[in-house]
Parts: C-alpha cells; sequence; structure tokens
C-alpha cells in the first residue's frame, strides 16, 4: 500500500469519527430535549377554558397544567402520584389536564385520549384516565386498543354504544388536537409537560413521586401566599 492510501486512509477513518461523534452529540441533545419541557421562554399564556378537564377551585392561587400523552411510560409513572396528590390539594391547587398524543411514536395515543374525551362526556374523564394509564401495556402498541376501551368504559357502567360513538366522532378527535395544538405552539417537545401558573416546570422540579409533588406544591402555595400578602399590604407613604 503506498503512502498516498495509507494517508488517504487515515482521514478518511478520522472523518468518520468526527461525524459520527457529532452525530452522537446530536441525539444526545435530542434525549434530553425530548425529556425535559420547554415552552418558548419559560413562561406561557394558558387560558383554561369551560371544556377543560379540571379538579380544584377556580379561584385557586397555584394552578398546575399537564399536557400527557397516555401511551408515554413516563406519563404513566407520573399518574399515581398526582392521583394522590390531587386528592390531597383539590382544596388548595387547580389540577388542569391537557392532551398531547405523540402520535408518530405512540399510535395508540390519539385514540387513548378520545376515550377519555368520551368518558367525561359521560361524567368520568378521571376514572378513565386511571384505567388507561393503568392499564397501559395491555393496549399500547396494540390492535385491540379499542376493545380495551370499551371494555374500561363497561366497567365504569358508561352507556358502551353512546360511549363507542362519541370515542369516534370527528368532534371528539378535534377536541383532542385542539391540546395538541397548543403544546405545539407552546414548543413543547415531550411528555409530561408541565406549568405552573404559567412557568414551565422542569422534571427536575418534580420527580414522579407523591413526596416530590407535594414538596413542589407546597412551595408555589407560599410564593403564592406572599404575593398576596404584598397585594393586601397598606401602602406606606414617607412626608
Amino acid at each position: 500500500m503506498s503512502n498516498t492510501e495509507k494517508t488517504s486512509g487515515g482521514i478518511f477513518s478520522l472523518r468518520n469519527i468526527i461525524i459520527l461523534l457529532a452525530l452522537l452529540a446530536v441525539a444526545i441533545i435530542a434525549f434530553y430535549k425530548f425529556q425535559s419541557p420547554a415552552g418558548s421562554n419559560g413562561t406561557a399564556s394558558i387560558e383554561i377554558v369551560s371544556d377543560d378537564h379540571t379538579i380544584g377551585p377556580d379561584d385557586a392561587t397555584v394552578t398546575l397544567v399537564e399536557f400527557a400523552d397516555f401511551q408515554c411510560p413516563s406519563c404513566k409513572a407520573y399518574h399515581p402520584a398526582l392521583k394522590e396528590v390531587m386528592e390531597q390539594y383539590q382544596d388548595r391547587v387547580l389540577f388542569v389536564f391537557r392532551y398531547f398524543p405523540l402520535i408518530r411514536i405512540h399510535p395508540n395515543a390519539q385514540l387513548a385520549a378520545q376515550a377519555a374525551e368520551a368518558a367525561g362526556m359521560q361524567g368520568k374523564f378521571f376514572e378513565m384516565t386511571d384505567l388507561i394509564f393503568t392499564n397501559q401495556n395491555d393496549w399500547a402498541n396494540k390492535p385491540t386498543a379499542k376493545a380495551n376501551f370499551l371494555g374500561y368504559a363497561g366497567e365504569l357502567g358508561l352507556d358502551v354504544t353512546k360511549f363507542e360513538a362519541d370515542m369516534l366522532a370527528a368532534s371528539t378527535e378535534e377536541r383532542v388536537k385542539r391540546d395538541l395544538k397548543q403544546a405545539n405552539g407552546l414548543g413543547l417537545s415531550g411528555t409530561p409537560s408541565f406549568f405552573v401558573n404559567g412557568r414551565t416546570v422542569s422534571l427536575s422540579e418534580m420527580s414522579p413521586s407523591a413526596e416530590s409533588i407535594a414538596s413542589f406544591l407546597d412551595a408555589e402555595l407560599a410564593k403564592a401566599a406572599v404575593g398576596e400578602a404584598d397585594m393586601d399590604a397598606p401602602e406606606v407613604t414617607l412626608e
């Protein structure tokens, strides 16, 4: 082999290594971006509307909004902790659920969201949400998802015929897509994504345990109380 061939081969190998390292760096950045919810500037104006799915008082000083994907394993991991905390804080915190089905990687997420929405039409949104998350492994990535959701509707004592019609209705699909459009508009890239009083919450601030979420909410409630006290304090004029 000539010196020219050796040099060319060496350069070619080094170039490949550099390319591979660059691709790896991009993949790592993309992974962490996907894991951490992010709005355009860390804050967002999120209006609570009449058909939102909520638990808690409308005039709460702290509002926690979750954008979730029913087929997302991380969302499932957060679910039991959030459920426990919602029961404890529902008199002080407004919890809001928004749909964010990542259908490119979770093909049944859209239908799962429509199933939850259809159950909500019969007053069982959060009960259906619980069943969907708890039994995620039974329907995720499986062609039987629709049958599973119909079965959950039966367990909840819903009118299954109405439930199926509502689940498959174009209006229900559009309702889910409305939340999806907002999530995309906020620049969100992964689930679950949380906002507290319009501020983006990183997952490092609030891990999937009841203790962590409760501690986070306690801190936010304390901040809100200080803010209210400042607003109520009388003005002092120095003469």
